[in-house]
């Protein structure tokens, strides 16, 4: 992948959501990173040949009709991304990302975490058997979203468009962070509906029901930031000097990201009125943070796969995420070497791709599942 340092100096964060997707579309296209909002398409390597295939990605990843007059149009992120929007975006996006098409198995569907986004399923869906499908399901905002809502509800939706693409089963689920909580939920309304789940695996995924309320507080939310810090940390340590600077670019792009969004979230804040303003960063992540804060989850009686660091957050049950009070199935754990918020980075995202394509060959044998 060509990076130059003339990009990164003038680089600019995507910082709507659509913005993201695009920017995650070209950088796989054109093969260059970074990729910022204002990088001209043809500028880093784009030609008409390109700017069909990509309108041809964007169609089916985004559900959106893009013409390629409209790539020679904008000709950067920042102007493609408002002549979307102005063509009524919002009302084509789907929830259902495309991460890999291929393959003969039945797909696996990988929920989004808080933030509502799914790219960072890519580097598993890559490192996953070549015939293993793969799909994400990412949050789709809109101006009018309401400020609370339940897993519940939430899970019902994703079951209903999972059943557009795959109406019988067997169903692989799976999610980071809060994304296993959904597919924890989504899982248990499938079996209510009398379908087979054969995988449901949890990445990183707490049983927040189990944690109590002090870790609400704001000294216990500063705390966990200090840990999250001292992970990042303790896994660049572990790495090469190579692959220590990959790991380090990631995080920081990710944390570039972020800025970028929540400048835009302050700025059109400052801006438009109330009912003008897009759905923020800041307001989707508050409401998932939410959600899934109050999600209570009943009792499952399918068997649950929990993928989990070396260590976990303080005031969690480190031994099993909470996870054995509410599974009546068999609770199986498998251990990744990396510390917490690191397994799906680059090279840690590899092990767990290992491991989950054991554990997805395993359970197409037999659905007698021990310890692995």
């Amino acid at each position: 992948m060509i990076t130059t340092s003339r990009q990164r100096a003038n680089y600019m964060a995507p910082e709507e959501l659509l913005e993201r997707q695009l920017v995650a579309i070209w950088e796989e296209l054109l093969d260059y990173h970074p990729i910022g909002v204002r990088d001209n398409f043809f500028d880093i390597g784009g030609h008409s040949l390109l700017a069909a295939r990509m309108c041809e990605v964007v169609r089916k990843r985004l559900g959106f009709p893009l013409e390629v007059s409209a790539i020679f149009e904008g000709q950067t992120i920042r102007k493609i991304a408002s002549i979307m929007n102005n063509q009524g975006h919002t009302t084509h996006l789907s929830p259902i990302v495309p991460l890999k098409t291929d393959g003969i198995r039945p797909p696996l569907f990988l929920v989004h975490g808080a933030d509502g986004t799914v790219n960072f399923y890519r580097g598993l869906a890559e490192y996953l058997d070549p015939q293993q499908p793969v799909f994400a399901l990412q949050f789709v905002p809109s101006r009018n979203m309401p400020d609370s809502y339940d897993i519940e509800a939430l899970a019902s939706f994703y079951v209903a468009q999972i059943l557009t693409i795959q109406p019988h089963g067997p169903y692989m689920l799976g999610g980071y962070c809060m994304g296993g909580t959904i597919a924890f939920e989504m899982a248990r309304q499938l079996r209510e509906l009398g379908r087979e789940v054969k995988l449901l695996a949890l990445f990183e995924t707490y049983n927040m029901a189990t944690a109590g309320k002090s870790y609400k507080s704001p000294y216990k939310r500063l705390f966990h930031s200090g840990q999250n810090l001292w992970f990042h940390f303790k896994n660049w340590w572990s790495l090469d000097r190579g692959a220590a600077s990959k790991f380090i670019d990631i995080k920081w792009h990710t944390q570039r990201i972020r800025l970028g969004l929540l400048r835009h979230d302050f700025r059109a804040f400052l801006r438009l009125p109330r009912k003008h303003r897009p759905a923020s960063y800041r307001r989707i992540r508050s409401i998932n943070d939410k959600a899934h804060a109050a999600y209570i989850p009943r009792a499952y009686a399918g068997n649950v796969v929990l993928f989990k660091p070396t260590g976990c957050f303080s005031g969690f049950n480190c031994a099993d995420y909470g996870w054995s009070q509410v599974v009546a199935g068999n609770l199986d754990i498998v251990s990744i070497p990396v510390w917490p918020r690191g397994m799906m980075v680059d090279p840690f995202v590899r092990s767990l791709a290992f491991r989950l394509n054991g554990y997805i060959h395993l359970r197409a044998r037999t659905e007698s599942v021990h310890q692995y």
